[in-house]
């Protein structure tokens, strides 16, 4: 179950709208909503396909982008500054731990291709008779141990 952390929404009369764009964030997502008379827009975006985040402050008001790593761009145009720093804050520690999450997993999935590419070929040696099994099981502990 999401958890709601902030909701934004944008100034109606400074917009020239009745229904102003919203923005919901999430522990997990970010929902973007702007309706229209007829028609109701909504986008849901993960953390790892937000590429940046972008805040131009105005007194007593800010303009915020985001900017997704496909060619989706949510602009939100005069919301309140105060919210709209916080709205920043979260979403750029949310960016920066989903993206550092998928990086220590691509390390961890590279390093352990390594390491079984090496008793793959401590396992030919051994099946070749160039090394003996006490051998292999020596060279397979310690490349166990750098793991």
């Amino acid at each position: 179950m999401s958890t709601l952390l902030l909701k934004l929404v944008c100034s109606r009369t400074l917009n020239g709208t009745v229904f102003p764009a919203m923005l919901f964030i999430y522990n997990d997502i970010v929902v973007y909503r702007k309706r229209g008379l007829i028609h109701i827009k909504e986008m849901t975006i993960s953390y790892n396909h937000i590429a940046h985040v972008i805040i131009d402050k105005i007194p007593f008001f800010a303009h915020l982008e985001i900017l997704t790593t496909g060619e989706d761009k949510v602009t939100l145009r005069f919301v309140n500054l105060k919210a709209a720093e916080r709205a920043k804050k979260i979403l750029d520690q949310k960016i920066y731990y989903s993206h550092a999450k998928h990086s220590a997993t691509e390390r961890q999935q590279t390093s352990l291709s390594a390491i079984e590419k090496t008793i793959v070929r401590y396992k030919e040696l051994l099946e070749k008779g160039f090394i003996t099994k006490a051998e292999f099981d020596k060279r397979t502990t310690q490349a166990l141990k750098g793991f």
